[in-house]
């Protein structure tokens, strides 16, 4: 079973997983096998050299990148991984690239019919996308505008990455300007991004449709209703989901409730092609009794 409608194909889009070596184990085979399973440009970003993990993401058709020198903690470290994934993902040369943590669930189709609305598809305009709702640190840095939540992912087009310069020589070799907002403000990785893209003249474009929750208290069978619906999301169509540190198997469960026929109806935007089909393929086979 999958939704029938229009082609999607047309926008080219990376993924990009950063995670952690003590997740390789647990969180990574859950994304690997669920929702990152079947799509076409996959880059997973890891403090920790491992042969196996590497092995798991190319049997999924991805690439395994160490970011060398990182911390595995989720302060400094992921500050560090964050900005090592940035730099990938602009030599990989896509038109857009989500980046989203071990513990979010990318539904892949809905995100391709989203960008597809945009103006521009080709990736050149500064696009820097997600659910701008955060406040943290960055309300008391400077004037309290919209802070982009990295937990649900966010989207960012070759003309955003362009505007940090990753081709400007060694500026590789130097401390990296995420890094060095984290360290002098005291804060994570989300809200120095948010800084470095505004001190690099791209600001945030909201987006509703990003940064769903699925309820951590509700027992099998799961059902659509444990997916927040607050009233300004009315009529939108989700792209992202943050399980905050869920178990993999909601993880799994959730991925095989948005391929069920409810979710097909009520929650898919209306289109699909084959590579959205493939999104739905595991749903069966992983899914726990």
């Amino acid at each position: 079973m999958s939704p029938r409608g229009a082609n999607s194909s047309a926008v080219d889009i990376l993924y990009v997983v950063r995670t952690a070596g003590a997740h390789h184990s647990t969180r990574l085979p859950a994304v690997l096998s669920t929702w990152a399973a079947a799509l076409p440009r996959l880059l997973v970003v890891s403090e920790r050299d491992d042969a196996t993990a590497a092995a798991l993401v190319a049997k999924r058709g991805g690439r395994f990148v160490v970011a060398v020198g990182c911390g595995g903690d989720h302060t400094s470290g992921l500050c560090c991984k964050t900005w090592a994934a940035l730099r990938a993902a602009w030599r990989e040369r896509a038109a857009f690239t989500m980046f989203a943590d071990d513990d979010a669930l990318i539904f892949a189709p809905n995100l391709a019919r989203t960008l597809a609305k945009l103006p521009d598809l080709s990736g050149a305009t500064p696009y820097y996308l997600g659910n701008a709702w955060c406040r943290s640190r960055k309300a008391q840095i400077e004037d309290g505008g919209p802070n982009i939540c990295g937990g649900g992912g966010y989207v960012l087009s070759r003309g955003a990455l362009a505007k940090l310069d990753f081709d400007g020589g060694e500026k590789d070799a130097k401390p990296d300007p995420l890094v060095r907002a984290c360290s002098e403000y005291s804060t994570v990785d989300d809200a120095a991004l948010n800084l470095v893209m505004a001190k690099a003249g791209v600001l945030p474009t909201h987006c509703n449709a990003f940064h769903y929750s699925f309820a951590r208290d509700a027992t099998a069978p799961h059902r659509l209703s444990q997916i927040s619906t607050d009233p300004e999301r009315r009529g939108m169509r989700p792209v992202s989901f943050h399980l905050r540190g869920q178990s993999t198997t909601r993880q799994r469960a959730l991925h095989a409730l948005l391929c069920s026929e409810a979710a097909v109806a009520e929650l898919w935007v209306r289109s699909a092609d084959a590579t959205e089909g493939k999104w739905c393929d595991n749903r069966r086979r992983e899914q726990p009794g």
